[in-house]
C-alpha cells in the first residue's frame, strides 16, 4: 500500500526583482516555483518589452534545514 500521508518535499525559494517602470523599488517574495514562473504570474499581460529583472533567487531553507 502506498503511503500518501507525507507530502513530497518542495524546495521553496526567496526571490527579488526590479521593474523599470518602478525605479528604486524591489519586489521580494517566497515561492515553491521558480522565480521566473512566479514573476510571470504577476505580469499576465504581454508587453512589447519585458520590464522586470530577477536580481536574486535562493533556497529559502538552508542545508541544515533551518529557514533563512
Amino acid at each position: 500500500m502506498k503511503n500518501t500521508f507525507f507530502l513530497t518535499r518542495q524546495n521553496p525559494k526567496i526571490y527579488a526583482y526590479s521593474d523599470s517602470r518602478f525605479p528604486n523599488c524591489l519586489k521580494i517574495g517566497y515561492t515553491t516555483k521558480t522565480a521566473e514562473e512566479r514573476v510571470r504570474e504577476q505580469y499576465p499581460v504581454k508587453l512589447p518589452n519585458q520590464s522586470w529583472e530577477i536580481l536574486l533567487e535562493e533556497n529559502a531553507i538552508r542545508e541544515d534545514e533551518f529557514i533563512n
